[in-house]
């Protein structure tokens, strides 16, 4: 008879934003974050909108998980994070319809977003709402933080200047230039970075800028004692 254990190291707030985000280390939830972040505007409303999403989504579903069955629970996370959704996009639509109009398809696909649905697997269907709460909120920011950053330097690069469409978020308001803060001299040969190749090529120096700068996590020896901060899985093998 032989025992093994494995110990499963949950990360802190702190780190889930940074040394595992959800974007630039576990590369999920890419799709809006290179569709939509062509002005830093859109970026951190899209950005802003998935934070919320998430945070009420994975407590909800914590909340819930006694009666979300382990066989329906994808169905369950995604009818859960549809509500929010579909709530948001209707608030949006009354509130500022031309910021509604800017995010498009990608604000009800929020619902679908492989981030949303990772940290409900992981965390919310496996914790009291506490922990779920923080879990969401760090995995949240830290997806909020990736993309107002990203769409900060695309608008950046692209035009000169940021906040350009700070309109879409005054009701009412025709001025194209409200709220925008020039810090460059407009470059026709950054426009590249406006297009979708050049939103690839300008995540993957991020990614791997991430992955230079943050540290590094510390492989398991499996002679240190485990800790509160660790699951302990006991394996039985009978010879």
């Amino acid at each position: 008879m032989s025992d093994m254990t494995l110990h499963v190291k949950r990360p802190s707030g702190a780190s889930l934003v940074l040394r595992h985000n959800v974007v630039l280390i576990m590369l999920l939830g890419l799709t809006p974050v290179l569709a939509v972040s062509h002005s830093m505007v859109t970026a951190a409303a899209l950005g802003l909108i998935t934070l919320l999403v998430t945070v009420l989504a994975c407590t909800t579903v914590s909340i819930l998980r006694a009666l979300i069955t382990r066989r329906w629970r994808l169905a369950g996370f995604l009818f859960i994070t549809a509500v929010y959704t579909t709530a948001a996009g209707i608030l949006l639509q009354i509130s500022h319809y031309p910021l509604f109009q800017a995010l498009g398809i990608y604000l009800p696909l929020i619902c679908c977003n492989s981030a949303i649905l990772f940290r409900m697997e992981i965390c919310a269907f496996r914790s009291r709402p506490g922990p779920a709460l923080l879990d969401a909120l760090a995995a949240g920011f830290g997806f909020f933080l990736v993309i107002s950053v990203f769409g900060s330097l695309r608008e950046l690069f692209s035009t000169g200047a940021i906040l350009a469409d700070l309109r879409l978020l005054v009701p009412g308001s025709q001025t194209e230039s409200v709220g925008a803060i020039s810090i460059l001299e407009p470059s026709q040969n950054f426009m590249f970075i406006n297009l979708q190749p050049g939103a690839f090529i300008c995540l993957g120096l991020l990614v791997a800028l991430a992955n230079v700068l943050l540290p590094k996590r510390r492989k398991d020896t499996g002679n240190h004692k485990p800790t509160s901060e660790h699951l302990r899985v006991r394996v039985t093998q009978r010879h």
